[in-house]
């Protein structure tokens, strides 16, 4: 599995889209750095300076993170060169959750990277590190946002490989990003206010929606580890663990072609 797994990443090195989903992806970290508009707002509020990144580009990360697993996902199937893989003897289970985890493992180093260089760049523009929030705190908040981006590329890389079609999963994708955006415009929830009026229910797990209001909800002393931010994480292994679970049993059975 090991070995299947690293043959992915070193695919993933010849295809253009993903080092220009990288570039963008670096380049917003630092846009963000210098960014003076939360000035005040980190001046009152120092332990978010660091951990407020995702929060801030929740909808081009869940962008970026649809683009990669559409891309990434449906390749061989598009390039019909799945059925080499299978007829040398590939078990497809194994070539199943190898993609998947690599492009779940990919979704984690990237969004390390960002915070890697995001956090860099506002020490070198502050000319100081802020330590209001412990590292404990913030590894905590870091491994339960990261879990949403996860779960979205664990979703978008099965339907990927379920419908052997980029522009099916990148479709599907965006159709999740707006739902997620027009639901809450249904239910009356302003994530801009302190306190939203109106019941999130099930969509307070929806991986988006937990990035958008962690900031006001969740990463604040003394929430980071209630027991509602860890539901989030939970929630988001959840979906990773039923979309693999529909994948494989898809690809067992199915005739690829």
């Amino acid at each position: 599995m090991g070995k299947m797994i690293l043959i992915e990443f070193r695919k993933m090195r010849h295809y253009p889209l993903i080092w220009g989903i990288l570039l963008f992806a670096l380049g917003e970290s630092v846009y963000y750095a210098y960014d003076r508009s939360l000035d005040d707002f980190f001046l009152y509020n120092p332990g978010l300076e660091y951990i407020i990144l995702l929060c801030r580009t929740a909808r081009s990360s869940v962008i970026l993170t649809t683009l990669t697993a559409a891309y990434v996902s449906s390749e061989d199937f598009s390039m019909r060169t799945v059925q080499n893989v299978f007829a040398v003897g590939v078990d497809r289970g194994r070539y199943f959750f190898a993609r998947l985890s690599s492009l779940v493992l990919f979704t984690v180093a990237l969004t390390g990277a960002r915070y890697f260089v995001y956090i860099a760049a506002r020490i070198l523009f502050n000319g100081k590190a802020e330590t209001v929030l412990s590292a404990g705190e913030f590894l905590a908040a870091f491994a339960v946002m990261t879990l949403q981006l996860a779960a979205c590329a664990a979703v978008i890389g099965v339907v990927s490989m379920l419908f052997k079609s980029q522009a099916a999963a990148v479709m599907t994708g965006e159709i999740w990003l707006f739902l997620s955006l027009a639901l809450r415009l249904y239910m009356g929830i302003d994530l801009s206010s302190e306190n939203p009026t109106a019941s999130f229910g099930p969509l307070a797990y929806e991986p988006m929606t937990v990035l958008e209001r962690a900031a006001a909800d969740f990463l604040v002393p003394g929430r980071i580890y209630s027991l509602d931010f860890l539901r989030c994480g939970m929630a988001a292994l959840l979906l990773i663990f039923v979309s693999a679970a529909a994948g494989y049993g898809y690809l067992r059975r199915a005739e690829i072609q």
